[in-house]
């Protein structure tokens, strides 16, 4: 991952821990969770597509998708296997989700502000 302030997903943290760079998996386990997580997200992304008014494709939001990933992967002692020192991290109780979605919301207002000056020159 390049170091950005943006958290990523437990789906993109789980493949960049569990595969190496070119993409292979460290053991048939690692992948078999990885698609299994995949396939439960783009069921959803293909069910809210859909459902849409509009028809365009859905994409589901991060904190959409790890809670698909919380969903999918097996727990021990309470804990979501795969994701490491995440699970000490405060994120049960949603600080890492919500702090990622202030900087999603960050980002958006900023692409907002840019777009209207853009608007406003042409």
């Amino acid at each position: 991952f390049e170091k950005t302030e943006v958290l990523p997903s437990l789906t993109d943290l789980f493949k960049k821990t569990h595969a190496t760079s070119d993409g292979v998996f460290v053991d048939p386990a690692s992948e078999k969770l990885f698609q299994a997580v995949a396939g439960r997200i783009e069921e959803r992304e293909t069910q809210l597509t859909q459902e849409s008014p509009d028809g365009l494709p859905v994409t589901l939001s991060t904190e959409e998708a790890d809670r698909i990933f919380e969903e999918v992967a097996p727990k021990k002692k309470g804990w979501i296997v795969g994701t490491g020192s995440v699970n000490e991290v405060a994120r049960v109780n949603s600080s890492y989700t919500s702090r990622r979605d202030e900087e999603t919301a960050q980002m958006k207002a900023r692409m907002d502000s840019q777009q209207i000056i853009l608007d406003s020159e042409y």
